[in-house]
């Protein structure tokens, strides 16, 4: 996700299309069949993703195929909506999700999503399963409160894929190069030369960009380890902290 400072000559839309252009790189740096991403506007916000022709005009999302042995043997949807940041100077994502499917289905294997703007619970960054485990739901019907006993009120069968695993929070979550190496080492997916390369590079650059964001989180704990290292550092004046906690604490 860019996230460089804001430039008069650029506005949010070109922002997104840098991103698009980011994500469109990673693909052809890893799988052989790549559609390209776009950055399509949405009100106020812009939408990332592989875009299909619909024949009315309208964008729609276009799944994008993983080859086993050559085939289609499963495929995955990737979008992120794009906004401006609370202080209006850097592009965030307001959701974003990945949807793994096995081919012909309607229903994801499992979904990483990410949501910006939302209370403790379900965390901010989280996977779901949609898968079974009989084990799953009968320790789920035990509960005496909470959303398992919730459902059970109102006659439910509780599901994995209802289960809300966290994966690091707004700062720490994965990007899609983590998807992307995961998909590849456990399902063996077809790739092109030099992939593992794309990823660790894309891995790279993502990571910096979250550091880069939990230190606005937590300037002052990046400066004492700066200290430490040998740096000078020197606090800034007439800074208070603001009455929400920082992002880097949420779930």
């Amino acid at each position: 996700m860019t996230t460089d400072p804001l430039n008069e000559d650029l506005d949010l839309h070109q922002y997104a299309k840098d991103f698009a252009t980011e994500l469109t790189g990673t693909l052809q740096g890893v799988l052989p069949v790549t559609p390209s991403f776009h950055a399509v506007h949405q009100g106020k916000r812009i939408w990332v993703t592989t875009v299909a022709d619909s024949g009315d005009g309208l964008p729609t999302q276009r799944k994008i195929d993983l080859l086993i042995n050559g085939k289609a043997e499963m495929s995955m949807t990737v979008e992120y909506f794009c906004c401006w940041d609370q202080a209006g100077q850097f592009l965030a994502v307001d959701n974003s999700a990945v949807k793994i499917y096995c081919r012909g289905q309607q229903e994801p294997l499992f979904r990483y999503e990410y949501v910006r703007k939302h209370g403790t619970w379900p965390p901010a960054a989280h996977i779901q399963l949609h898968a079974h485990r009989d084990e799953i739901a009968w320790i789920q019907r035990l509960a005496a409160h909470g959303k398992p006993a919730v459902m059970t009120k109102k006659d439910s069968v509780p599901r994995l894929s209802q289960i809300h695993f966290p994966v690091g929070g707004h700062r720490m979550r994965p990007g899609l190069e983590d998807v992307l190496l995961m998909i590849v080492r456990e399902f063996g997916i077809d790739t092109v030369d030099g992939w593992e390369d794309a990823l660790l590079a894309g891995i790279q650059l993502w990571r910096h960009k979250q550091v880069r964001a939990a230190v606005r989180d937590a300037p002052d704990e990046a400066a004492d380890v700066l200290r430490q290292l040998g740096y000078e550092v020197t606090a800034p004046t007439g800074t208070s902290p603001g009455s929400a906690p920082p992002k880097l604490y949420l779930p």
